[in-house]
């Protein structure tokens, strides 16, 4: 099921075993926090222009990955106190496409969170985006080698 709102805020839910975890669709802004999606095709699927997921548990989505975020530009997204674990891309012809984060925002923040044992990697080439990683614990980040990106900023982040 999708939501289509202009500002939504999604809390304290579980959303397992479906093709979607959680589909936002043309919102403005969303917020999201102690979610939990898992056992899907993808975790979290949204075009929202920008969204904040925090203290969420997003592990074993199986063929798109866990989080993507995708849509128009300017597209802004923070990732914080989260877990995305044994996210998977399935379709290896999509090369570049990381397993806890299957599309690029324009600007994607990610703080204080665990990305471990997704594939392939954890983010994906992101071309002509910005990432910034704050004090992360993440394991096998890039899904690609050779990588050009727009501003890639890491602090206090082990891999």
């Amino acid at each position: 099921m999708a939501l289509r709102c202009s500002d939504v805020t999604i809390g304290r839910c579980l959303f397992t075993n479906s093709q979607y975890g959680v589909n936002l669709d043309n919102c403005s802004n969303a917020v999201l926090y102690n979610i939990e999606s898992s056992y899907n095709r993808i975790g979290m699927l949204t075009n929202a222009s920008s969204f904040t997921l925090s203290n969420s548990l997003i592990h074993h989505n199986t063929q798109q990955g866990g989080i993507r975020h995708y849509g128009s530009s300017n597209r802004q997204g923070i990732i914080e106190g989260c877990t995305l674990v044994n996210n998977s891309y399935g379709n290896s012809s999509y090369l570049g496409y990381g397993g806890a984060i299957t599309g690029s925002s324009d600007y994607l923040t990610i703080h204080d969170s665990i990305l471990w044992g997704n594939s392939p990697g954890a983010i994906p080439e992101p071309d002509y985006s910005d990432y910034t990683l704050r004090y992360c614990c993440v394991q096998d980040l890039l899904a690609v080698e050779n990588l050009r990106f727009a501003r890639f900023i890491a602090f206090g982040c082990d891999q």
